[in-house]
């Protein structure tokens, strides 16, 4: 074997398919250590190798390694965020493009791992990769149901206050008694007889 075959092998960087084909490519650090080593034992003592291009060779090993390693790295950090992503998104209404590029609609039932990607499976026995996703159904009354009950809970933590609030240009103020709904808005009924939207509220007593 001589250091020219060497230097003529290729390694692929760009991709793991070519770190991982025939030849040098294929070799690990350890392996190739040991294939130096074989050449070192076999050369000609009147014409010895480059020790030099035969470590640059090494270093260039090293390194590709280390960028395969960086790459699987990124990929598994980049399935673990779709995954959560998709775990989120069971229970819900999504639509977007098959494999096929037909369109998809359907509650989301579970989800799955192939071929490096997320697919959601749905009750309709569809399935949708994740990022093929292209609209989550609801979710905008999902999230205004999710803001009445916080205004709710907050209401009725004012029960037996006395507040304060604004109504137009009227100042209203009273003890609340008993919290309800006004047109779909939480509403604060008073002692006096009187009403007001838990968002009027601009002072609670003793503050």
């Amino acid at each position: 074997m001589s250091a020219g075959a060497i230097s003529g092998a290729s390694f692929g960087v760009n991709a793991k398919e070519g770190a991982s084909s025939g030849g040098f490519g294929a070799l690990s650090s350890g392996e190739f250590i040991k294939v130096l080593l074989t050449e070192l034992s076999n050369q000609d003592p009147f014409e010895p190798q480059d020790s030099a291009a035969l470590l640059e060779q090494l270093s260039s090993l090293r390194n590709i390694e280390s960028q395969l390693n960086l790459q699987d790295k990124l990929e598994d950090l980049v399935l673990q965020n779709q995954v959560t992503a998709a775990g989120g998104l069971i229970g819900k209404q999504v639509s977007g493009l098959d494999v096929s590029n037909l369109p998809v609609q359907g509650t989301v039932q579970s989800v799955r791992v192939q071929d490096g990607n997320a697919i959601l499976e749905l009750e309709n026995r569809q399935s949708i990769a994740m990022d093929r996703v292209t609209n989550i159904l609801g979710s905008g009354a999902e999230e205004q149901n999710q803001a009445l009950n916080s205004e709710l809970l907050a209401a009725e933590g004012l029960i037996g206050k006395v507040v304060t609030g604004i109504q137009g240009s009227t100042v209203v103020e009273g003890m609340v008694t008993a919290v309800g709904f006004d047109l779909g808005r939480v509403a604060l009924e008073l002692d006096n007889g009187k009403f007001m939207l838990i968002d009027e509220v601009v002072r609670l007593a003793g503050e």
